[in-house]
């Protein structure tokens, strides 16, 4: 919980999709990365989606997959997305 006192209260926070499918408050504790990462689209994930073949369709650069998985911490296996999976795919 972040609450008026607490050590967290000046840090960014953000919502992500639990595993539950609900949103929940977090910590953005990497104050040094651009705003651009707080801007993004919803997508659901289709059979066979992977980050670097998101990133290609996106910013025309698979190398660029790294910024699908930051906006997605709580998919522990970019290669292996579940279809229906609802992803955050940031504007760069």
């Amino acid at each position: 919980m972040i609450y008026e006192g607490s050590r967290y209260e000046d840090d960014a926070v953000v919502q992500v999709t639990d595993h539950h499918g609900r949103m929940q408050p977090a910590i953005y504790v990497r104050q040094d990365i651009d705003r651009q990462f707080f801007t993004f689209d919803w997508y659901t994930a289709r059979e066979g989606d992977r980050y670097d073949n998101l990133a290609h369709r996106l910013y025309n650069d698979p190398e660029q997959w790294y910024l699908i998985a930051r906006a997605n911490p709580e998919v522990f296996y970019p290669d292996l997305i579940p279809m229906g999976t609802v992803l955050r795919l940031p504007y760069a």
